[in-house]
């Protein structure tokens, strides 16, 4: 009866072990990746056309284009007082807001020699597109973004913007900061599950019930 009471508590005692062995692998092993997006940001110098070649610095105080915090063209004033001076659509909603708002941060993006220059932007056929879906019913000079554009390229092309596909690499799109984005925006709670902040919070959780399990084997 003794032998077999020995026997549970290592299994529980063990099978504590082992949660809180995986835990700690899956945490370093988000760590180590979210690190590296970070890293690759930072490996060569960045310089900001936009803002006459100065470098780009971490701006840990951004509110806004937050997910360049690590390294950024811009500062937090410097985003408001150009924002404010946005492409002229009414009655926008969340979306359009939000693709606007994409748009705008190209100021702050550390690559951005790819894609700006001779103080022009050049815009992906594919934000164009998005942007163009999501403020398609915008009112620009008094009539709907469609009366004027029939299409994302012909959008960005009447705001001035230079055009090219995705696959150049030569051309600004928020894809390129999709890993970027997924760290830095915050509010969802998905977010928070999948980042690395959420297993050290776990690990503590499980403590007390894994000391009480060893408890029980002296």
């Amino acid at each position: 009866m003794q032998s077999s009471s020995t026997t549970a508590i290592w299994s529980r005692t063990w099978t504590a072990w082992i949660v809180m062995l995986t835990l700690m692998i899956i945490f370093s092993r988000q760590v180590k990746c979210e690190v590296t997006v970070l890293t690759n940001t930072t490996t060569s110098i960045k310089y900001c056309p936009y803002f006459h070649n100065r470098l780009a610095r971490p701006q840990s105080q951004l509110s806004s284009c937050s997910w360049f915090r690590n390294q950024s063209c811009c500062y937090q004033a410097e985003i408001d007082s150009i924002f404010t001076d946005n492409i002229p659509l009414f009655n926008v909603n969340d979306q359009c807001r939000q693709s606007l708002t994409y748009l705008m941060c190209y100021i702050c993006a550390p690559d951005q020699k790819d894609f700006y220059a001779d103080r022009r932007l050049t815009i992906c056929d594919d934000m164009c597109q998005d942007l163009y879906d999501a403020c398609i019913n915008a009112t620009y000079k008094g009539d709907p973004i469609y009366y004027w554009y029939r299409n994302g390229r012909e959008f960005c092309q009447g705001r001035q913007f230079q055009v090219q596909s995705y696959q150049s690499g030569k051309c600004y799109s928020i894809k390129r900061y999709e890993n970027l984005l997924n760290i830095y925006q915050t509010g969802h709670a998905k977010q928070f599950f999948t980042s690395a902040y959420f297993y050290p919070y776990l690990v503590i959780a499980l403590l007390p019930s894994l000391f009480s399990t060893l408890s029980w084997s002296y």
